[in-house]
């Protein structure tokens, strides 16, 4: 085999190693869809196309009819994939019937089995006057012919379709790929096809030389639509730029010191380049793996979402159900209790005071996932209006002081004596939310007292502190103490009835009025006191 490296074998030699980086580019990717796949095997056969056309150029011994046969074997399944590909992209995922794929792959088959039948695609081959190889046809190349020219024809109709129905950036990604492969496809049949029908080799090599045309049309398009991964794609490109160097300059090398020099050199960069290629492959697979497992989070956190909402409808719907019940129990229970339907003594008025009690803790509770429900749905309505704190919480204490005496407890109230207490808020929530601490503070208190007093802060704004001598805090506890369904390990003890959100409630509500709630404790056992503050009106 005699090698001479003149301009068209140059040419073909970079043509092989450019298309050879577009295939290594697309193989490596990990996720392939449909299009991906067929594209790969379209730039498969352009390179096998290429690199046959190199071994036809440069054999002269027997082996030339084999290259010839190869070169049109690999030529055959250009077309089919070709065909495939533009009718999967971009990214769409056609499935095709038995009948049709069978009726896709059956002249394909047939025309590559033919290229191997001597005589049949190629009868001989032979110098022609300009000194150029030349190729007689046998009786099988017009079925060839017209294989290659139809699949490339409905190709060209198939892109036209696509381009009309297309918008946006689809359009435009079908505008570079399809113009890219309609050149680089045109060149090649006419160079490679139709003019040796005509008996003209001149320009036989031209074909696969405008396949350059093609990877660095879709290289554009890479970098202007992002098809594939730019820093891979620089990557890859810089590395085989740099052995397509070195690799010339060592063949033509003009001593053999220098050949063995510069192919140490290019051993050295393929072995560097492989694994500077390995590790972005690496670096983007895990980037990759982690926007997966990121998007699996969004559509598990969007369907714990719509699980909190379904659950909050539900209690919504629940407590409403509920509500209306548990109201009459307790007032028909506070009927019996006030002799309505005649006197009640003893045992049996001590079963209906139990009665009457435990229907208003669930009262309480069935309020607090109501408000909780209203609270999360963002249907929590607010009638804002100036009222006087101090006279708010004086009627509070008045309210709770019988239930105060009741558990065996002392209660002191003191405010300021001067200055003004007006704030801005919703009297009712306000009520709401004081009242539950006040009353948190009894139930949590088995002996002792509770302290209740109104002072001013500075940046004109007013301060509630509940104080108790009761059970106290852990300090564990203490700083997730107003989220839902936070409770002490012992709270149980205390208050079978505590349900964790009354705290939680009253946070969401006095956030709402732009004040501040907390709650200090010196720990276990040692009493606790709770803060609110609110700005003066």
């Amino acid at each position: 085999m005699d090698i001479t490296f003149d301009l068209e074998t140059t040419s073909l030699v970079i043509s092989g190693l450019i298309n050879l980086i577009l295939v290594v580019v697309i193989g490596i990717r990990r996720n392939k869809t449909k299009d991906t796949i067929f594209f790969l095997l379209f730039s498969i056969s352009v390179l096998g196309w290429v690199l046959s056309r190199l071994l036809f150029e440069i054999t002269t011994d027997v082996t030339l009819f084999r290259s010839a046969q190869l070169l049109y074997f690999c030529a055959t399944y250009i077309p089919l994939f070709l065909l495939l590909f533009i009718e999967s992209f971009p990214r769409k995922e056609h499935s095709y019937s038995r009948g049709k794929l069978t009726l896709i792959l059956t002249p394909a088959i047939i025309a590559s089995i033919l290229c191997w039948i001597p005589g049949a695609v190629i009868q001989a081959i032979y110098t022609d006057l300009d000194g150029h190889k030349a190729i007689t046809f046998g009786w099988a190349y017009l079925f060839y012919f017209f294989y290659i020219i139809s699949y490339f024809l409905l190709g060209i109709i198939k892109m036209i379709t696509k381009h009309r129905k297309a918008e946006g950036v689809e359009r435009n990604q079908l505008e570079i790929v399809f113009l890219s492969i309609l050149v680089s496809s045109s060149v090649g049949m006419f160079a490679n096809l139709i003019l040796p029908t005509l008996g003209s080799f001149e320009f036989f090599w031209v074909g696969p030389l405008f396949s350059v045309f093609m990877v660095l049309t879709i290289g554009y398009a890479i970098v202007r639509y992002q098809l594939f991964e730019t820093k891979l794609i620089t990557t890859e490109f810089m590395t085989f730029f740099l052995w397509a160097l070195i690799l010339i300059r060592t063949i033509y090398s003009g001593s053999t010191q220098d050949r063995i020099i510069n192919g140490l050199l290019f051993l050295a960069s393929v072995i560097i380049g492989l694994y500077l290629i390995r590790s972005v492959v690496n670096e983007i697979f895990q980037r990759e793996k982690i926007e997966t497992l990121a998007k699996d989070l969004e559509k598990a956190n969007e369907h714990l979402q719509e699980l909190d909402q379904q659950k909050s409808e539900f209690v919504s719907l629940a407590s409403h159900q509920l509500r209306g019940p548990l109201t009459a129990i307790k007032g028909y229970a506070s009927m019996l209790l006030d002799n309505d339907f005649g006197e009640i003594k003893g045992e049996v008025r001590d079963a209906v005071d139990k009665v009457y009690k435990s229907t208003q803790d669930l009262v309480v509770v069935v309020g607090d996932y109501l408000d909780v429900s209203r609270i999360e749905q963002g249907r929590m309505q607010y009638d804002m209006s100036d009222f006087d704190m101090r006279d708010l919480v004086a009627t509070i204490v008045t309210e709770l002081r019988p239930n105060i005496e009741r558990a065996k407890l002392t209660m002191d109230f003191d405010f300021d004596t001067e200055g003004n207490f007006t704030v801005h808020g919703d009297q009712g929530k306000i009520k709401q939310v004081i009242g539950n601490i006040v009353d948190n503070a009894i139930k949590y208190c088995p002996s002792g007292g509770i302290h209740i007093w109104v002072a001013h802060r500075p940046e004109n704004k007013v301060l509630v502190t509940i104080s108790d001598t009761g059970v106290g805090i852990h300090p564990d506890v203490l700083p997730r103490l107003f989220e839902k369904f936070t409770r002490a390990p012992d709270a149980s003890k205390t208050n079978i009835m505590g349900t964790g959100l009354g705290l939680y409630v009253a946070r969401k509500m006095i956030e709402a009025h732009n004040g501040k709630i907390w709650a200090e404790s010196p720990g276990v056992g040692k009493g606790s006191s709770f803060f609110i503050e609110l700005a003066l009106a």
